[in-house]
């Protein structure tokens, strides 16, 4: 039996009746599409990417100009020149880092920043709300992903009474809306701790330590994936529980557990609301997002807008290190959210 392009030669060596014949074999589109690129998928192809390509630019247009607003001068951007705003090209006496200077040590020229280092001013009081925005943001993060994980882990592979009726009012919990809960909430810690302190702070990062409906869900729905063989496994090697969550679960659902910090990190770092009613005229520690909103509407003229935007650039400098360095963890741990490991 020989194979001639879409033939097949079937003969026979019977030598008294020799016989020779050819049967119709006819290829199935997959076998098509193996032998030969078609030009409906070439079109495909060139549609798909020219579609990419155009989000792309409309995703990253403002970032670009915000970045190209953050480097230009006064002068520049009080000319009214397009060009000038967008391109500033032409040579000023203007340090192109100049805004970003004034946002870090409170100078706006080389003579300032020699003379006056650190004075305190709004753009100078940046980088310390860096570090209170992380004090109050990373311990509800690590420690709420970890609380938000071992209850994952006891609804998804441990048996126990009452265990649907708990995941179904915690569950309910997510259709509530936090506005509803945040009125009552401050007038219980009003009354706790003492107003117009740094004590009123706590509420911005304790409860966040006991985890999340939404990442308990998330982490429930990835361990169900993994094998209960595994946690049997564990048993007969005399195991217990937590040795299981540490050894077994936690090595297995890295993808999972970096994807919910990065949502954990980037929703406390870009909150706004929760310490605008907890910090504003309370104490002079402000978050990142608060001191952005303080120079927004201290600016005594457009001219400092183009400060404004090199504020927000530095905003963004550690969501985007955060997001470049997990970005692959993210990826893979929102596509295999459900599935079989």
């Amino acid at each position: 039996m020989e194979e001639l392009n879409n033939e097949t030669v079937v003969s026979s060596e019977n030598v008294e009746n020799p016989t020779v014949y050819r049967k119709k074999i006819e290829l199935t589109d997959e076998q098509k599409k193996k032998e030969g690129v078609s030009v409906s998928s070439i079109v495909g192809k060139v549609l798909m990417y020219v579609f990419l390509f155009i989000f792309v630019v409309w995703t990253l247009f403002p970032l670009f100009v915000g970045v190209i607003a953050s480097l230009i001068s006064k002068r520049d951007f009080l000319s009214g020149e397009v060009g000038a705003k967008l391109f500033p090209m032409r040579r000023t006496k203007y340090d192109l880092i100049d805004n970003y200077r004034e946002i870090f040590f409170g100078a706006s020229s080389k003579t300032a920043f020699l003379t006056e280092f650190g004075n305190k001013t709004e753009f100078s009081n940046v980088p310390f709300s860096f570090v209170f925005t992380c004090i109050l943001v990373l311990p509800p993060t690590l420690l709420g992903l970890l609380t938000s994980a071992m209850s994952a882990f006891a609804f998804s592979k441990l048996q126990f009474k009452g265990k649907n009726w708990m995941f179904g009012l915690l569950l309910s919990t997510m259709m509530l809306p936090g506005a509803l809960s945040l009125a009552p909430s401050f007038s219980i810690f009003r009354q706790i701790l003492k107003f117009g302190t740094l004590w009123m702070a706590f509420p911005l990062f304790v409860p966040g330590m006991f985890g999340a409906a939404t990442c308990v869900f998330f982490l429930r729905q990835y361990f169900t994936g993994i094998p209960t063989d595994l946690i049997e496994a564990g048993k007969l090697d005399g195991m217990g529980y937590y040795k299981m969550f540490f050894k077994i679960v936690v090595p297995l659902s890295s993808a999972a557990l970096i994807a919910q910090g990065i949502l954990g990190f980037v929703g406390g770092y870009n909150d706004y609301f929760g310490p605008r009613l907890y910090l504003e005229g309370s104490c002079n520690f402000k978050t990142v997002q608060l001191i952005l909103v303080t120079i927004r509407t201290k600016s005594d003229s457009d001219q400092n807008v183009p400060k404004v935007f090199a504020a927000c650039m530095v905003a963004l400098i550690p969501t985007l290190l955060l997001y470049f360095y997990a970005q692959r963890f993210f990826v893979e741990g929102i596509a295999t959210s459900g599935m079989k490991i």
